[in-house]
Order: structure tokens, then C-alpha cells, then sequence
């Protein structure tokens, strides 16, 4: 028998990143990665607009610095570093997320990718490649462990993996240095599931994971080495590794099996609506019985609504904030049946304390489904039956929300998305200009075009 260790699962990852020529990567993939780039453009400039943020961009603005990438909105370069940290803090609205690994991928990806696009003044091709395997090497962590189990959040635990291998990619590492990029990242994972109880918590996880992220590649790019064996452990007298310490157990097949192969971010969900991934269903649903029935909020006697265990446990049942309201499926169905629509600008705590919203609130019940529960991750379900005052009931089953890859959005929407956010802070004129630059981006020699058309509009 051979006495040779099992090649490191960090390894195995940078050779993907390190060695993945351009032509091997599909075409699905990279349009994906095109209207990813788009969302995250969007969310971000969405979020200067509304003030997401705020208080990162007072404390990292005035330190200035070398003028190396653009903060999205803002109308200036900082270096890379901050400007990766900015965008994403400013990104949370409508981010796309992976059912599959329970992450949010393009929060930390794409601002790293593009902050070190503009470092090194790489192409539109090039930020496409990068993000797609910065996705893949995110999706594939978070597949493999889950470390929400223990209270850790995904995205903040995996994030800066995804960034890392993201501007690995763009940076040039070699095989080498990509792992210890990778393997440096592992020492800069963070996040717990409970900061998201205030909304700058669960912004600054996000920032700091994409700004962890890019500072791995940036220290493996001068000589700096990480533990290669760490995710697997046992390097150091057998102590447990990266993978071990966050998650009760994990699939290390689930890291390389069809590596080069399988692309996640062909399977990655865009978001309709605002609030979490899991009360989107009943987004869905609520809408979707408005549309059919011409159903008013004033016609409802009583709502129950039947879903998946994972739901319920990050549901909030009784919100007080506007963080609370993101994971509460009771305000979500409430807005979508007095509103029309859950998108961004409907969580506020003012809605929040609306008689009317409260009200409705109040003949809402949630609870267990267990084919449902049994379906998850197959399936994103949902059972939704209303009771009218007029002695109706109406009823209708989801098995995945609008975003899932079975249940696709076109690229018109995410044009119609990307407009709705950008518009307020940059008008038409810029978003026509964004979309175009997108629409052509494999085409683009530098990313200044693209990046200059993200700046507010005079006032």
C-alpha cells in the first residue's frame, strides 16, 4: 500500500482555477456570469441610492489611498482593497443565492473580481472567466459542509473563497500561488448567522469576506503561504481542519467530483423579490393568487401557508426591525397582498408598523409540510390556501420560486430588474449605457467603459 497522502482538496481547487483555459469554459456559464456581473452592478448602486452602507463608506472614504478601483456610485477610486469592501457592503438588495450550498455568491465574488479587474486592467472576458470560478470554487464549499448547523453564516464562512479564487484568476497566480490564496482565505472566514439581527452586521460579513478574499490573492501574489492541507486539517499534529471546525461533517467529494465539468453558477438564483431566499415562494404565491382572482387584501380571512423545516427556522415570526422583516414570511405575504410587489424599497420600518400590514400579519399562520420538508433542496416548496370573507378558497403549491433554474427568469427581466434599481442613482442614460457595455462584455479590451457609466447623475 502507498504511504503518499491524498492530494489536498485545496490543491485540487487551484489547479481548476489556475489551469481552466478560456475555451473550456461553456457558454452558459459565461452569460451567466454576464447578468451576474449586471445584479450585483444594480444592487450596489441601489444601495448608495438608499443609504445602504452608510456608515462603512464614512469610516473607509476618507482614508483615500491609491486610486485603484471604482466604488460603484460614488463617482471616485479608492484602492482595491476598499473599494471591494464598499461594493459589496452596499450590494444586499436582491442578491442572487444557491440553493445548493446556502450562499449568496455574487455579494463577494463579483466586487472582488472587478476590484482586481481594474488593478491589473484585465478584459471583460477575463472578469467573466473569474467570476465563474470564483462561483464554482464558493458553490463547491458550501455543498460539501454545512456550517449553519452551528450558527455560521455560508456566504461569510465560504466568501472568501469564491473572491480569492475570483482574483486569483484575474491577478495571474499560478498554480502555486493560487492555493495559497486559497489556503489564506480559509483564515479569514467569518460570520454567524445571529448579526443578521442588524442590517450593518449582515452587511459588513459580506464586505469583509470579499475584501478577504482579495487580500489573499494580493498577499499569495507576493510570496505569502498558507497551510494548503487546511480545509481537510491534520497538517499541525493532527489538529482538525478549516472544513471540520465549522460543520458537524462534511463531502469531500462534493469539493472536486466533476471539477471543470458541473458549473454552479448555471444554477445560481437571481431574486425577484426582496427578504430571504425562503420567503420568496410566498412571494411568489401571494402574487400569483392577486393575478388569477383579482384577490384584495381587504378580502382575506385567513392565510396558511405550509413549507419546508429550513424555512421556519430562519423565519422571523414576530419582527421588530427591518432586518427581521427580510426573514419574516407573515410581512412578506402582507406587502405582496397590500402592495403588489416586494421589491426593495418596501422594507422599511414604517411599512413595518402600518396598521394595515400588522393587521393582515395576524391571520397568517406558517407551519410544517413534510412532503415539502422532504423535497428540500430538490425542490424550494410551497402550499398557500386562502380563506376570503366571501366564503372562497383559494389555493395554489410552488415548487420553486421565479430564479430557480427550473423556473428561469429571461434576460428581459433581469434587464427591467437592473433598471429599477440603477435609475434612481444614475438615470436613464447611464443604465442604458451599462446594459449595453453588458449586453458586449466579452467584447470589452478594459473595464473603464463599463465602470464610468456607474456614477450618479447631477442633482
Amino acid at each position: 500500500m502507498s504511504d503518499m497522502q491524498p492530494t489536498a482538496l485545496i490543491d485540487e481547487l487551484a489547479a481548476f482555477v489556475a489551469g481552466a483555459p478560456e475555451p473550456a469554459l461553456p457558454k452558459a456559464a459565461l452569460d451567466a456570469a454576464r447578468w451576474r456581473i449586471l445584479d450585483v452592478l444594480g444592487s450596489a448602486l441601489w444601495g448608495v441610492h438608499a443609504g445602504t452602507a452608510a456608515a462603512m463608506r464614512a469610516v473607509i472614504e476618507p482614508q483615500g489611498g491609491t486610486p485603484e478601483a471604482t466604488v460603484l456610485g460614488r463617482g471616485r477610486k479608492l484602492p482595491a482593497l476598499s473599494a471591494s469592501y464598499l461594493n459589496s457592503c452596499a450590494s444586499p438588495a436582491l442578491l442572487d443565492t444557491c440553493r445548493f450550498s446556502v450562499t449568496h455568491p455574487g455579494i463577494v465574488t463579483v466586487p472582488a473580481a472587478l476590484a482586481a479587474a481594474e488593478l491589473v486592467g484585465a478584459s471583460g472576458s477575463a472578469l467573466m472567466r473569474a467570476i465563474v470560478l470564483g462561483y464554482e470554487v464558493m458553490i463547491r464549499l458550501g455543498r460539501a459542509a454545512r456550517p449553519s448547523d452551528r450558527g455560521f453564516v455560508p456566504t461569510g464562512v465560504f466568501g472568501p473563497f469564491g473572491a480569492a479564487a475570483a482574483a486569483a484568476s484575474l491577478l495571474g497566480l499560478n498554480r502555486d500561488q493560487c492555493a495559497h490564496a486559497l489556503a489564506l482565505a480559509a483564515t479569514m472566514g467569518a460570520g454567524v448567522l445571529d448579526a443578521y439581527a442588524a442590517v450593518d452586521g449582515g452587511r459588513n460579513q459580506f464586505g469583509r469576506a470579499c475584501q478577504a478574499g482579495l487580500l489573499a490573492a494580493l498577499l499569495a501574489r507576493e510570496g505569502a503561504l498558507g497551510n494548503r492541507r487546511i480545509l481537510e486539517g491534520g497538517a499541525l499534529q493532527g489538529t482538525p481542519g478549516y472544513l471540520a471546525c465549522i460543520a458537524d461533517g462534511f463531502d469531500a467529494a462534493r469539493v472536486i467530483n466533476g471539477l471543470g465539468v458541473d458549473y454552479g453558477i448555471t444554477r445560481v438564483a437571481p431574486k425577484i423579490h426582496d427578504g430571504c431566499r425562503y420567503t420568496n415562494p410566498a412571494a411568489d404565491a401571494a402574487l400569483l393568487l392577486v393575478r388569477e382572482h383579482g384577490l384584495r387584501a381587504d378580502q382575506v380571512s385567513s392565510i396558511d401557508v405550509r413549507t419546508f423545516a429550513l424555512a421556519l427556522d430562519v423565519s422571523v415570526r414576530r419582527p421588530t426591525t427591518v432586518s427581521g422583516a427580510l426573514f419574516c414570511m407573515e410581512f412578506v405575504i402582507a406587502v405582496a397582498l397590500l402592495e403588489g410587489d416586494v421589491s426593495t424599497d418596501k422594507f422599511s420600518m414604517q411599512r413595518l408598523d402600518d396598521p394595515k400590514v400588522r393587521a393582515l400579519m395576524e391571520r397568517i399562520s406558517v407551519g410544517l409540510d413534510e412532503a415539502i420538508d422532504q423535497a428540500y433542496p430538490r425542490e424550494l416548496g410551497l402550499k398557500m390556501t386562502i380563506e376570503t370573507v366571501d366564503g372562497r378558497r383559494l389555493v395554489t403549491q410552488l415548487a420553486f420560486p421565479r430564479g430557480e433554474p427550473e423556473n428561469p427568469i429571461d434576460e428581459t427581466t433581469c434587464v427591467e430588474k437592473f433598471t429599477r434599481l440603477a435609475s434612481p442613482l444614475i438615470g436613464s442614460a447611464g443604465v442604458d449605457r451599462i446594459i449595453t457595455h453588458t449586453r458586449r462584455l466579452e467584447t470589452l479590451d478594459e473595464l473603464e467603459p463599463l465602470l464610468a457609466a456607474c456614477t450618479p447623475t447631477e442633482r
